[in-house]
């Protein structure tokens, strides 16, 4: 390594290459090879299977689709876990990966023998088998106005289509309305006036829909296709289809006898936006798209478009996800110029204005490097991995700082700059090189972190351990070149300037501080290093037990407000779309009200007027369904017992024009809090739920019961139900905990009819009776039609009078085989039984999970103990049913899974650092010397977050371990130098004594900059940086502390060390008989 620093120190051309090569290949990355997006795009692990079988129950998805297809895939290898729903007309199967699988691979055997089932049900739509993907949302549009559902459609379509075809962007879907639909309405008593049955009619529709190819006829003028069409598209066409020819040769068409309605699907969804009807329009990221770049083509579109909306109607932004992108890399460029700004000052005063300069530059240096791999390690440029630049910002320019104050001070002694510039480099090259791998060691942990939010974590060590390694190339082979032009030797004081002399100042200072208060404090307690290591090891407990106290709060992942709060309303299933909405009205009131009352003075930035402007902005409420204008988890429309209202609240950066000061610290759950107790207890609901925070993957309190098929499907519910009623009744005595219900839905009617011995005689079938009940109620579906980019059903069935009545059912009649007709209830007795709205099933059984809610701030909560103390009585109540099992799910699985990758983790930090440091040293001890400051670091880390008033979360954790990895950097270079004095025949306590004065200035400085260049994360206001908040904390102020410990703990633990080697060695001479050597002073 030695002849590597010299060769690029001698040769500057190279040096200046290698730099360029460097810049170069990272501006190539950011251009051409890096995609930009707001949330990191991971690779699907989740095969989905949907199967639509419409107009079915729940129990039958469950029995006829879902359990065969459950069998037919469970002995796949590669399959984690496999998770079914069963709702009205849909089932739903999510098989998880198992880690080390490809899911590809796995898609394709699931769909191989998906594909080969050949017992489900007729009528059935294919089966569709895919990976489950997110969609990549970037700017969410919200059209809204005084406009009929038909034309706010057609704008919403036009919109949808215009941006899908502008250049840069492949996907946006639209959501809010309903779908396109022809309905055929037929009365009963039409029907038997003219002996026809609404299959015969539907066969008719389903017959008149003609495209056949005739080939061509190819003539003398050339080649001629033949097509024969004849197809219905609108509801004047469809009126005129042909239903029955009469003996006269007069024909009976379909507008003779059905009402034709050609607009939208029954199943009503309504949204509104600030009071008007709205749709959502997403536009989202595909591939390597650029996510800033489809914001600027979506605002460009818009702003052509604006001019041409009708009256009354606009397009606003709902969820930009672009801007926090945006927000992020200013907020990565302020951290830039504040962190170098703070170090060319700093070491400008304590060094020299040139080598701050030049040490600055490995900064962009080891950026762009990291840039440049960032495409090869499968990381993109997103909120998380610009929080790692963020982060590492101060930890970067350490080895340049060692290497740059080495050099410094060679040259200070005068003599040749260039060999001034190699044997300071040589002289620190094995603890700076070891340095920063043990810092790279530290982040390790980071990438072994479990589950979706682990995948989330791992992009900051990708970051962060390619800038640490290209910072070190910078600081070897770069930084020499640059320093070894500088002027040797140390100027006299006359001779300097202004500028200068300030300068001289301060470094002066330092090495007086040095001299006269460092060296002495260092000689007094390397004479009484016992009593001094006692002081260091009280002083650590008193911080541990002020800490452990309940001082400093302690949460496993704490809630992280969200810019946006969603209260939801599930009423029971059956309840009307005008019920819904009536019970939704109280929910809307509330919020414009809180909207009035967080009201105040603004300053606006973009006009530099005071206006009044609210904490709260834009209100979305949706009858029908729910997260339709969200993106993550899966969205409902068109289900009548659904309701939802959704605020958009000012992000906590942006709420400094106030005038109100209190409106900086207001916190998002403590908004939807309030209005969740504004609105009160809503009649008949089943239950009202508030959310308001973000990285929230699971519940705090989860728990899952299973349980294999009873003698029916009701009994089976039956037990789950009557077990969960239970443990919600033990969770209801917890302060602390809210929100409590299960995943159960509660039953709603079903008639089942059921054929009569005398009705089998006349040749009748349940399959016959159930289908022409099916296409009165349900509908038969005569075809489908493409319009534009809309697939269009066309459906034959009663009339919606006829279909809301059960007398209806009763008196339908049903056609015979030998054509006779006669009432329903003269074939078949109606009876009455339950059905369940959804059944969910897990690993082949029925399961129900129990889910509360918790106030984690609440200082009485302890959701350990909680978990702790209900597994027991949970136990119990399974045990009393035979097959029943449970798990603890939700947030308790995530935190087992998370600590024992910590655990894991801190084992191969501590493991890895001992070696870095075992190699250089050529000791199995002296190790030891070094690792002794991680535990008085990690109190410094604690007092942290109590002076900034923090959270201890396990983010704050991994802190610390990537903290034990820096930290160890200045004990490192402080041995080191200790033993390369005592090489060159230095008495012990000279050594020691030499090492703290030699060391205190880079130390120190390297501290500094850490801290300054953290600094800014934390302190950072905006939501997504609360993800990383707790790890700067712990990294920053561990670091701090770790200085003054350093300069103190260090040598006096050398000194114990070498007693303890002194005492052994003159044991063992003493046992041995041997005369002991004569000790140096």
């Amino acid at each position: 390594m030695n002849g590597l620093i010299e060769w690029f120190a001698r040769n500057r051309v190279a040096a200046n290459l290698l730099m360029v090569f460097i810049i170069l290949m990272g501006v190539n990355g950011i251009v051409n090879r890096l995609p930009v997006e707001v949330f990191p795009d991971f690779a699907p692990d989740e095969v989905e299977i949907r199967v639509t079988y419409r107009g079915a129950t729940p129990e039958q998805m469950e029995e006829s689709i879902i359990i065969p297809l459950e069998n037919i895939i469970a002995d796949l290898p590669g399959i984690e876990e496999i998770q079914s729903s069963a709702s009205e007309g849909s089932a739903r199967i999510e098989v998880e990966v198992a880690s080390g699988h490809d899911p590809r691979e796995l898609r394709d055997e699931v769909k191989s023998r998906v594909d080969a089932v050949n017992n489900l049900p007729e009528g059935i739509e294919p089966p569709v088998v895919k990976l489950k993907e997110s969609l990549h949302e970037v700017v969410t549009l919200i059209i809204h106005g005084d406009m009929s559902e038909h034309d706010l459609r057609q704008l919403g379509e036009r919109v949808r289509d215009e941006i899908g075809r502008l250049d840069g962007i492949s996907r946006v879907v639209m959501r809010g309305l309903r779908n396109y639909e022809v309905s055929i309405e037929i009365p009963e008593q039409v029907l038997r006036e003219h002996q026809l049955t609404l299959q015969t009619v539907a066969d008719a529709v389903r017959n008149s829909a003609v495209d056949i190819p005739g080939g061509a006829i190819r003539s003398r003028n050339g080649e001629v296709l033949v097509r024969t069409e004849g197809r219905a598209f609108d509801k004047a066409a469809f009126e005129k289809i042909v239903v029955h020819s009469r003996e006269d040769g007069s024909h009976l068409t379909l507008g003779e006898l059905a009402n034709v309605t050609d607009a939208f699907e029954e199943d009503r969804v309504l949204m509104r936006f600030n009071g008007n009807r709205c749709a959502v329009v997403h536009v989202a990221r595909t591939g390597d798209q650029n996510a800033l770049k489809i914001e600027g083509i979506v605002k460009g579109y818009l702003v052509r478009l604006t001019p041409q909306l009708p009256e009354g109607v606009s397009i606003d932004v709902w969820n930009n996800r672009a801007d926090i992108i945006k927000k992020r890399l200013v907020t990565l460029n302020d951290s830039a110029f504040m962190g170098i700004g703070f170090i060319i000052v700093l070491l400008g005063l304590f060094l020299r204005p040139a080598v701050a300069l030049w040490v600055c530059v490995g900064v962009p240096v080891a950026f762009m490097g990291a840039f440049a791999l960032m495409p090869y390690l499968g990381v993109t440029i997103n909120i998380f991995t610009l929080y790692g630049f963020i982060l590492v910002l101060g930890i970067l320019v350490d080895d340049a700082i060692v290497t740059g104050d080495c050099i410094h001070a060679h040259q200070q002694r005068g003599g040749n700059a260039l060999t001034s510039a190699i044997k300071g480099t040589q002289e620190v090259a094995v603890p700076v090189i070891f340095g920063v791998l043990t810092t790279a060691i530290a982040f390790v942990p980071l990438l072994m972190v479990e589950g979706r939010r682990g995948l989330i974590f791992a992009q900051i060590p990708l970051v962060v351990i390619p800038c640490l390694i290209f910072s070190l190339v910078e600081s070897k082979l770069i930084l020499p070149a640059h320093l070894s032009h500088l002027s040797t030797g140390k100027p006299k004081r006359s001779t300097l300037g202004p500028l200068a002399r300030v300068q001289r100042g301060f470094a002066d200072g330092l090495e007086w501080g040095i001299d006269h208060i460092y060296r002495p404090i260092l000689s007094h307690a390397s004479v009484h290093r016992y009593v001094t290591l006692c002081i260091f090891i009280g002083a650590a407990m008193v911080i541990c037990a002020y800490s452990f106290s309940g001082r400093l709060q302690m949460v496993y992942f704490p809630p992280i407000d969200a810019e946006i709060a969603t209260t939801r309303l599930v009423m029971p299933q059956g309840t009307a779309h005008e019920v819904t909405a009536e019970k939704l009205k109280v929910m809307i009131a509330e919020a414009n009200k809180l909207k009035a009352k967080y009201t105040s003075a603004f300053d606006d930035p973009e006009t530099g007027q005071v206006t009044q402007r609210s904490l709260i902005g834009n209100i979305i409420s949706t009858i029908g369904g729910q997260n339709i204008a969200g993106v993550r988890g899966r969205a409902e429309s068109g289900v009548a017992h659904l309701g939802e209202v959704q605020i958009q609240i000012m992000a906590p950066e942006d709420r400094i024009h106030f005038h109100d000061a209190s409106y900086l610290d207001l916190k998002t759950r403590d908004l939807a809090s309030e209005w969740r107790k504004n609105i009160g207890l809503i009649e008949g609901a089943q239950e009202v739920t508030t959310r308001a925070v973000i990285g929230r993957t699971r519940d705090p309190i989860a728990i899952k019961l299973a349980m294999p098929a009873l003698d029916t499907s009701l009994k089976t519910t039956a037990v789950l139900s009557e077990v969960s009623s239970q443990i919600q009744a033990e969770l209801e005595t917890w302060p602390g905990l809210f929100d409590i219900h299960d995943t159960f839905e509660r039953t709603k009617e079903e008639v089942r009819p059921t054929l009569r011995p005398d009705a089998l005689q006349r040749g009748l079938t349940s399959a016959m009776v159930g289908r022409q009940v099916q296409g009165g109620f349900f509908g038969h579906e005569a075809q489908r039609i493409q319009r534009g980019q809309n697939e269009v059903r066309v459906m034959v069935r009663y009339p919606l009078v006829e279909r809301e009545a059960f007398a209806s059912l009763e008196n339908m009649h049903i056609l015979t085989t030998d054509g006779a007709s006669m009432p329903l209830t003269a074939v078949a007795d109606l009876k009455m039984a339950e059905s369940f709205p959804s059944i969910r099933r897990t690993d082949l059984a029925r399961t129900l999970y129990v889910v509360a809610d918790a106030d984690k701030y609440n200082p009485a909560l302890d959701l350990e103990k909680i978990r702790e103390d209900l597994e027991p009585k949970v136990a119990a109540l399974v045990e009393a049913h035979p097959g029943m099992s449970y798990s603890f799910d939700g947030e308790s699985r995530e935190r087992a899974e998370s600590f024992a990758a910590l655990r894991i983790g801190g084992i191969i930090v501590l493991l890895g650092i001992y070696a870095m440091l075992a190699i250089p040293f050529k000791s199995y001890s002296q190790p030891l010397i070094v690792m002794a400051i991680i535990p008085f670091s990690i109190m410094g880390a604690l007092l942290g977050h109590m002076i900034m008033g923090a959270t201890f979360s396990i983010m704050s954790a991994f802190g610390l371990l990537a903290m034990a990895g820096v930290v160890v950097n200045d004990s490192l270079v402080m041995v080191h130098y200790i033993n390369r004095k005592r090489a060159e025949g230095l008495p012990l306590l000279e050594a020691v004594r030499n090492a703290g004065g030699a060391r205190f200035r880079p130390i120190l400085l390297t501290s500094l900059t850490t801290f300054g260049g953290i600094m800014p994360t934390m302190f950072e206001k905006s939501t997504q940086a609360q993800f990383v908040v707790p790890m700067g904390i712990s990294l920053a102020w561990g670091v701090l502390f770790a200085t003054f410990i350093t300069l103190i703990l260090v040598p006096i633990c050398y000194l114990i060390l070498e007693d303890i080697k002194g005492a052994f060695s003159n044991y063992w001479d003493w046992q041995t008989g041997r005369k002991p050597e004569p000790k140096a002073a």
